[in-house]
């Protein structure tokens, strides 16, 4: 008989639906912003695995840096995500004024250099390998937004003692199951 395979992949949206009054420069700013969220969910992937790493191997403060960074990174995301329902709007109304489309396109280039800028794959690397540079960026990054800590260690004293709890009752680590990296189709 056949053998099956299955290769485990997500979709992206694709582009809306191309109208005559929609501007490529938004299209274009759309799908920009799409990989830039993709990018920082496969970072915020890397950071819990590190964070269940560190769990395993009894180091709390580099899993509260990761935690912090995770945090941020999220707060980035959602940032992200609201300027795609904004371009998605612009693109959607045929009457949005220029004035409205230049701004939001001035918004997301703005957002989007920020974003690469301060946030890249390495980070979270570097963070596990306890390196100065990164972990003080991401508690100066912290500080500026204004991020609680007490809230941050409870959340990484939960995760310890659920890990310590599970260890003497059944004597084994129980490891959290993460999805594969996912192939993006564009």
């Amino acid at each position: 008989m056949g053998c099956c395979t299955s290769i485990k992949s997500s979709m992206v949206a694709p582009s809306l639906a191309t109208k005559p009054e929609a501007s490529s420069s938004l299209l274009n700013a759309r799908d920009s912003l799409v990989k830039e969220i993709l990018r920082l969910h496969n970072i915020i992937l890397n950071c819990k695995q590190g964070i269940e790493t560190c769990v395993l191997t009894d180091k709390k403060a580099i899993a509260f840096t990761l935690k912090q960074k995770q945090l941020l990174i999220e707060m980035q995301k959602k940032e992200l995500q609201s300027l795609v329902a904004m371009l998605d709007s612009c693109i959607e109304e045929s009457k949005v004024n220029r004035e409205k489309k230049s701004y939001v396109l001035e918004q997301t280039r703005k957002t989007l250099k920020q974003s690469t800028s301060s946030i890249t794959n390495e980070d979270v690397k570097n963070i596990i390998e306890n390196k100065k540079k990164s972990v003080d960026q991401t508690k100066k990054m912290t500080k500026k937004l204004n991020l609680s800590p007490e809230e941050i260690q409870n959340k990484i004293d939960q995760e310890f003692g659920h890990r310590n709890q599970v260890v003497k009752t059944s004597g084994e680590f129980v490891r959290r199951k993460f999805n594969k990296q996912t192939k993006v189709i564009v």
